[in-house]
């Protein structure tokens, strides 16, 4: 599934473990107070690439497989009711693109509703470094939910052509 990523230097072991840190918060904890994802990579190195193959693996790891996954941007979230994606994602998976345009107020809706959650919805936020830390820094409770990371490293000349042979 990852056969992109894995020939980046370090991604492998970053990949391992965010799937099977996320695996282990979703048993312990049918919440989406825990393990969550963040993606965090320059614009074009692949974050939403990553973060689909991730719902995939994630599904066929933890047997949720068939389970709904959504994805949609932060801006677009803002304007949406936050309460009826999670009911119609229910147990399933929602990649939210630049998430550092969230608004404050649907950062709120979104944490309160990932506390309440009992079905272990997956989140995952995806962004560059300066969107992940603006969306962090509108809520600490929030943030706390974010227990799995994945930082996509800038390519060096050697990625970009296995990518292209890839």
């Amino acid at each position: 599934i990852f056969s992109y990523f894995t020939l980046i230097s370090g991604m492998e072991k970053q990949l391992c473990q965010a799937l099977e840190g996320a695996r282990q918060r979703k048993k312990n904890n049918m919440t989406s107070a825990a393990g969550n994802l963040v993606i965090q990579g320059s614009k074009g190195t692949g974050k939403t690439v990553l973060a689909t193959d991730f719902v995939k693996a994630f599904q066929k790891y933890t047997d949720r497989v068939g389970g709904k996954a959504g994805k949609i941007s932060a801006s677009v979230l803002n304007q949406k009711d936050v309460g009826k994606l999670f009911e119609t994602l229910e147990g399933g998976c929602l990649i939210i693109e630049r998430a550092g345009d969230l608004s404050r107020e649907t950062v709120e809706k979104l944490s309160g509703l990932m506390e309440k959650d009992t079905r272990g919805l997956l989140v995952i936020l995806e962004d560059d470094r300066d969107g992940i830390e603006k969306v962090m820094g509108r809520n600490a409770n929030f943030a706390k939910k974010f227990t799995e990371r994945i930082r996509i490293p800038i390519f060096t000349s050697d990625e970009l052509v296995a990518f292209a042979k890839v």
